[in-house]
């Protein structure tokens, strides 16, 4: 399970305030001026289905604005909206920004596409955070990161309703590469958990979530870097060498940015991806 650092936990949700064009996209907000709770939502609207309360002077991160004066918001894992005039936004730090070379950000991007790819913030409630994540959100991870890039892992064969599996004892390395963590497996939104396999069931091919390209840089302190970036190419069949690309290349050869995120990688150099590591990432809601 994660291991709460005190130090590091105030930093990091410090950190998830953004400004610029992701809008509050990222931002921490608390519950206010309610009397016991706000309730989460499916939809932006007051008749719609319940998800969950969150307590008066809990908070929540944003991750879009929505009609009707709702916010989506993510909250223990769970992606719903809330009515923003019951939010009120803590304050957000000081940063140094840093202009970061071709290869720095070759590096950013093409570490943070092994998260965009399969749309990790997302499928986590559009924000994961490693000193408060599920173990089933690494595992989710692990075995997808495999899916996309190391598919001779995978073995197909008849289990039951599944088709396809993993042994268990590929999962730890990706997750410690990325993250820097270990796990429990256990069953996930999309598979189940026997030991020592992983099993689910693929009915097509491989659907890519896009590449990042870095916006912005700025250093935190303590190895820590928080960075903003667009997500290009989703749903086509982008190439590593495209994570080389500035966001005006990236424009020029897709199109308009279909996604907009951001996170913090601890990072002792950003010119050696081989040690980043991932504690958070946040995506906008659609």
């Amino acid at each position: 399970m994660r291991i709460k650092t005190a130090i590091l936990m105030v930093l990091v949700l410090a950190v998830l305030s953004f400004s610029g064009a992701l809008a509050i996209t990222g931002r921490e907000y608390r519950v206010v001026n309610c009397n016991e709770y706000i309730t989460l939502r499916t939809y932006p609207d007051t008749k719609e289905e319940e998800i969950d309360r969150v307590p008066l002077g809990d908070t929540v991160i944003a991750l879009g604005e929505a009609e009707n004066g709702f916010y989506c918001v993510s909250y223990r894992g769970q992606r719903g909206y809330v009515l923003s005039r019951y939010l009120f936004e803590l304050a957000k730090p000081k940063v140094n920004m840093v202009t970061v070379t071709n290869t720095e950000r070759y590096n950013v991007n093409l570490f943070l596409s092994n998260f965009t790819e399969q749309f990790f913030a997302l499928n986590a409630g559009g924000a994961f955070d490693i000193y408060t994540a599920e173990d089933q959100d690494l595992v989710s991870f692990g075995v997808n990161h495999a899916w996309f890039n190391y598919k001779g892992y995978l073995e197909w064969g008849e289990w039951g309703e599944c088709n396809i599996r993993i042994h268990e004892k590929h999962i730890p390395d990706f997750v410690h590469k990325f993250f820097g963590d270990y796990f429990t497996p256990e069953d996930m939104a999309f598979a189940e958990y026997k030991s020592p396999y992983i099993y689910w069931t693929e009915t097509g091919g491989n659907i890519t979530g896009g590449f990042a390209c870095l916006k912005t840089c700025d250093y935190l302190g303590y190895n820590r870097y928080r960075v903003e970036y667009d997500v290009y190419a989703c749903g086509e069949d982008w190439k590593m060498a495209d994570c080389a690309m500035t966001v005006m290349q990236a424009r020029a050869k897709y199109g308009e940015a279909m996604r907009k995120g951001c996170a913090v990688i601890y990072a002792p150099s950003l010119s050696e991806r081989s040690r980043f590591k991932l504690e958070s990432i946040v995506e906008e809601c659609h």
